[in-house]
């Protein structure tokens, strides 16, 4: 991240009494010294530390008054805060830039926030060392820098990564090569069938078609409990030889069964498996069993 050295430099500069005290300083008063055109070779005051913008009281042709005076009060510690605030910006501006280009690298960029924020810890410890900055001064920065390094550490990132259009599978995927793929998925028609899990009159073309990742025109009737379904799908999502769907695999799940609710009349709402509980241990043990191949 060679594009972020010089704004470190920058901000390194803090801690440097003279930047303070002359080359900000001389910043801050060159509005004054412009405003009110002070020749170039009076220019050296800088222990001015406020100053005041204004205009007075104007006239139109006629002598009515148009405007009445205002000034604006310029102080160099709010110019000094100000400063900080945009040299700290041009830096997160630049971090921006650079990570776009490990977005998929979580760990790398998390490597380059930790090494960059010891490296502003470097520069903030010498800013405190440095008792020739005064102490006015130095207070300040120090409580800016706390303030703007603890913003780059926490700030989210994830806003950057654009968003992927992804689309929740048709139904599950039997991932197995093996020639006995229709046999083992036969073998777990029969089963579900003989143990009533699944409705007798259940189609086998319709099941098979389940483990096919393609568009499901003919749910099979689940005719077991909500807790023996919640144990089927997620001992079958975390099966060896299909794919794993991770969070998806409860509305995939209700793409490919049908879950009367307790009216008997409505479906069951997916969203509600996450929270569902394990079914019997003797349920469970028979659920393994059926799916040991």
């Amino acid at each position: 991240m060679n594009s972020l050295d010089p704004l470190l430099n920058n901000l390194n500069n803090y801690s440097n009494e003279l930047t303070i005290s002359k080359k900000l300083k001389k910043k801050f008063l060159n509005k004054f010294w412009d405003h009110y055109q002070f020749p170039l070779e009076e220019r050296t005051d800088l222990s001015i530390e406020c100053f005041d913008i204004g205009c007075g009281r104007t006239y139109d042709n006629d002598g009515e008054v148009l405007n009445e005076p205002f000034f604006i009060e310029h102080r160099f510690n709010d110019f000094l805060i100000a400063e900080i605030k945009v040299e700290f910006g041009k830096f997160n501006a630049s971090f921006y830039h650079d990570i776009k280009f490990y977005l998929e690298e979580k760990n790398k960029i998390q490597y380059y926030i930790d090494s960059l924020a010891k490296q502003l810890n470097q520069i903030l410890n010498e800013i405190q060392d440095n008792k020739s900055i005064s102490e006015e001064y130095r207070i300040i920065i120090i409580r800016e820098f706390k303030k703007w390094i603890e913003i780059f550490k926490n700030k989210e990132y994830k806003y950057l990564i654009p968003k992927r259009n992804y689309t929740t599978p048709s139904s599950f995927l039997y991932d197995c090569k093996e020639p006995e793929y229709y046999e083992n998925l036969n073998d777990l028609y029969g089963q579900l069938i003989k143990a009533k899990l699944i409705n007798e009159n259940s189609n086998k073309t319709d099941f098979l078609n389940i483990f096919k990742n393609s568009k499901i025109v003919n749910k099979i009737r689940w005719q077991g409990t909500i807790s023996e379904f919640y144990y089927f799908i997620k001992k079958l999502n975390d099966h060896k030889d299909f794919k794993d769907l991770k969070n998806t695999k409860w509305e995939v799940a209700s793409k490919c069964f049908y879950l009367p609710s307790k009216n008997a009349i409505d479906e069951f709402d997916w969203r509600k498996l996450r929270t569902q509980k394990n079914p019997t241990e003797s349920k469970c043990k028979l659920i393994d069993n059926y799916l040991k191949f």
